[in-house]
């Protein structure tokens, strides 16, 4: 038995043995393999390189062509470019949550840029058949996902006063009456004759009444502009949008000294915001409301005969537009109130010290202005028609045009949500 064992050990040990001499020879080839295709496994590590080289290279050229041509492509087409990749990013979203009335009310803001960029661009008459169609497609699909919103969520505000904005800016007045007197309604916060019915304490309702106030002077309801508008000024003596609604409102209904008075406080309180902004969006709301306050002020002192003083707010609201707002449209309408003046300032007779100097602004009102709401209204069967609509700054979810040069010297600011890639999540 021991012999049996002694044989099994050495029969190991040869084993491993010849194993050993087995690797040892193996090695030596293989080192005799590389010594004599020394040079061309050098080469073969050279080419490898180079090769990693070139395909790092090539992913890089490509990049860089492609950031050309994002160059080369104008303004116009990359925000276009920009709201698809936000509206296919939120699409995404929604298909994951169908039912989440955050990522409807976003995919709806997604499309909405797109109509605020559209706005912005161009207004009214001036405007391009090509963008007519796309305002028409953003403006259906962003008040279709806020309807989605608000029938997961009825009292979701954000979608609510988003998807007045959109009617507003469209010219759906009384849908947008609509929506915001039913949310107001459902909450406790209108009373069925349309007066408020609560004190407004909170930011949201001031946010809803103040749009629910422009809504109704849209809608050529002057009486209930009115009492909204007064409403909320006891909670919020600085809206200078409701000042604007307000002024417009009581020049409505033929009180142009009180309209004057409300014109004169919403300018001086943008123009002091706008001194403390430096988003460009709210610049440009700002500098919009500016515009409308100085051509509403203009078309009241043609009502009153002092045309001197109308050509000096109309003058002042072309600067604005020219040489910052670079809207075709509105300036199409300002310069059409001058044309109607021209004539009539031509006959009157020089003053010795002209009250107002093209290009200064009339006596009463800053040197400069602030944002604007919808369109001034023309003062009774005097003022041709022309300045456009614009939504005013104030209310979240809104963002129109943004500054294009620096204004001149003014101040105010509204609230405008930019969209990014993902957007936060609203508030609720």
């Amino acid at each position: 038995m021991a012999t049996g064992r002694s044989n099994e050990s050495e029969s190991v040990a040869k084993r491993k043995a010849r194993a050993k001499k087995a690797d040892s020879k193996s090695l030596k080839q293989s080192g005799d393999w590389f010594q004599r295709n020394k040079s061309l496994v050098t080469w073969a590590l050279v080419i490898a390189f180079a090769s990693t080289c070139i395909g790092f290279g090539a992913i890089f050229y490509v990049n860089q062509l492609n950031e050309a041509e994002k160059e080369k492509k104008s303004p116009d087409v990359q925000k276009v470019d920009k709201i698809g990749e936000n509206v296919r990013y939120w699409k995404e979203r929604v298909q994951e949550k169908p039912n989440d009335a955050v990522s409807l009310s976003n995919l709806a803001y997604a499309y909405q840029e797109g109509v605020f960029e559209i706005l912005a661009k161009d207004s009214g008459s001036a405007m391009a058949p090509e963008d007519k169609t796309r305002l028409d497609e953003y403006s259906k699909s962003a008040e279709e996902y806020y309807r989605k919103a608000l029938d997961v969520d009825r009292n979701y505000v954000f979608a609510a006063t988003n998807l007045a904005d959109i009617y507003l800016s469209t010219g759906k007045h009384k849908e947008a009456l609509t929506v915001l007197k039913s949310l107001l309604k459902s909450q406790g916060k209108l009373e069925n004759d349309g007066t408020p019915a609560v004190n407004l304490d909170d930011r949201d309702t001031l946010v809803l009444m103040e749009k629910l106030c422009d809504a109704y002077v849209k809608s050529g309801d002057n009486k209930n502009a009115i009492v909204i508008g007064e409403a909320v000024l006891k909670k919020d003596q600085g809206n200078y949008n409701v000042l604007y609604y307000l002024a417009r409102a009581y020049f409505g209904q033929k009180d142009s000294e009180k309209s004057l008075g409300l014109l004169k406080d919403a300018l001086e309180i943008s123009q002091a915001k706008l001194g403390m902004v430096n988003d460009p969006v709210m610049k440009g709301n700002l500098v919009k409301l500016t515009v409308e306050i100085l051509v509403l002020q203009g078309d009241i002192y043609v009502v009153k005969k002092d045309y001197r003083k109308a050509q000096g707010s109309f003058e002042v609201s072309k600067i604005y537009v020219t040489n910052v707002l670079n809207d075709k449209g509105m300036l199409k309408g300002i310069q059409e109130r001058l044309n109607m003046l021209a004539p009539i300032i031509a006959k009157m007779k020089p003053e010795a010290e002209p009250s107002v100097k093209p290009g200064t602004a009339p006596s009463g009102a800053p040197a400069s202005p602030g944002v604007m709401p919808s369109g001034a209204p023309a003062s009774p069967d005097v003022m041709p028609s022309g300045v456009p609509p614009f939504s005013p700054g104030g209310s979240p979810g809104v963002k129109p045009g943004a500054v294009q040069g620096t204004p001149p010297a003014v101040p105010s600011e509204p609230m405008a949500p930019s969209l990014p890639k993902a957007l936060p999540s609203p508030s609720r």
